[in-house]
């Protein structure tokens, strides 16, 4: 059965298979919502925010080295 719907979707080309860029990162950051709890990670949204280029700068080589081992490979149907 999933396999039929997979067969059956279609590309989503509104959607960027880009790497992710340092604006995004920091953009994502910005849209935080203050005095919100902090997640499982106990990082509360306005700690992120204060120090938002440094933590945006991390982020951004983090999701990259992810990006470049699984993402667009994934992304791209490779397999290999």
């Amino acid at each position: 059965m999933l396999d039929d719907i997979a067969a059956e979707a279609q590309e989503d080309t509104s959607v960027s298979t880009d790497e992710p860029s340092l604006g995004e990162v920091e953009r994502a950051i910005s849209k935080l919502c203050n005095g919100r709890a902090a997640e499982e990670d106990s990082i509360p949204p306005e700690l992120l925010k204060c120090a938002a280029g440094p933590i945006s700068r991390a982020l951004h080589a983090l999701f990259l080295c992810v990006w470049r081992a699984l993402g667009g490979y994934l992304l791209n149907g490779k397999t290999e």
